[in-house]
Order: C-alpha cells, then sequence, then structure tokens
C-alpha cells in the first residue's frame, strides 16, 4: 500500500508558497505606495515651483539638472501671461492709443489687477527672456541624467567633433 506523505510535508509547503506569495505582495504594495508618494512629492513640488520663480536661481547653478529647472520655468507660467518678446512690442504704441476709448469703462478693480499683472511681467521679463537663452544654449550639453555638462566635458566634445 503506497504511503502517504506526511502532514508536516503539506504543512511546509503550504507555508513556503505562503512565504512566496507575501513576499510578492509586500514588493507590490511598495512599488504601489512607493510611486504614490512619489506623485505627491511631485505635485507638492510643482505647487512650490508655481508660487516662486525658483528657476531663476536655478538657471545660475552650474549643478542644477536642466530637467527640473524647465519643469520650475514652465510650472511658474502655467496659467500666467509671459511676457512678450521685443518683436512683439514695437507696435504696441498704436495698439494702446486706439483702445484708450474702452480703457474708462473697465472696472478699478479690473484695472488694478491688470496694472499687478504688467509689473509682475517687466520684473520676470528680462529673466525669462534670460531662461529662454539659457534652455536653448544649454540643450545640446545636457547628459541623460539631466545634469550639464562641464565645461572640461564641452571642450572634450568640441575637440573630438573637430578631429572628426
Amino acid at each position: 500500500m503506497p504511503s502517504t506523505p506526511p502532514i508536516t510535508f503539506h504543512y511546509l509547503h503550504l507555508q513556503t508558497l505562503y512565504m512566496y506569495k507575501s513576499k510578492w505582495l509586500s514588493i507590490l504594495l511598495l512599488i504601489i505606495f512607493g510611486t504614490g508618494i512619489y506623485g505627491v512629492a511631485s505635485a507638492e513640488s510643482a505647487k512650490k515651483y508655481h508660487q516662486h520663480p525658483y528657476w531663476i536661481e536655478m538657471m545660475k547653478d552650474p549643478n542644477v539638472n536642466y530637467f527640473e529647472a524647465c519643469k520650475a520655468y514652465d510650472a511658474f507660467w502655467k496659467g500666467r501671461i509671459k511676457p512678450r518678446g521685443e518683436e512683439d512690442i514695437i507696435g504696441q504704441q498704436n495698439d494702446v492709443n486706439a483702445g484708450a476709448d474702452k480703457d474708462h469703462y473697465k472696472s478699478e478693480r479690473r484695472e488694478r489687477k491688470e496694472k499687478q499683472q504688467d509689473a509682475d511681467l517687466q520684473k520676470y521679463a528680462f529673466d525669462c527672456k534670460k531662461f529662454e537663452n539659457w534652455k536653448r544654449q544649454n540643450a545640446p550639453y545636457v547628459k541623460s541624467d539631466g545634469h550639464l555638462m562641464t565645461s572640461d566635458e564641452r571642450l572634450k566634445v568640441w575637440q573630438q567633433q573637430r578631429g572628426k
């Protein structure tokens, strides 16, 4: 008559299966909660970036993460009107004088709000133009991790390209 395996074998087998399942379950939960926390942290950093122009200080830092600086710039200007470039402002005087009759119909509150927005635009106009130039100039020198190449690394790349 065939002998049946002892009960302890089944118990150990079930315990081992439970251990593997719990291991995978804990890894899965860790991944889910980890990405959730990262999402909250990312949303909070975007909120901070929207409130203050951190991108101004970031572009002055040689160790800045290029993608993070661009993210801060985009978050700050989200929902705001970016300053116009010089090429757009050239014909502005004619447009302002043409709408002078309509200005007296605006409410005082709206005028104050527009003046504040204009003051903010003028305050950041030069920095905005500077950042756009910084972004364009540094784009070719961004490493895969987002950090910018040092001047020595840029020189080495230039010498390699020149040697070809």
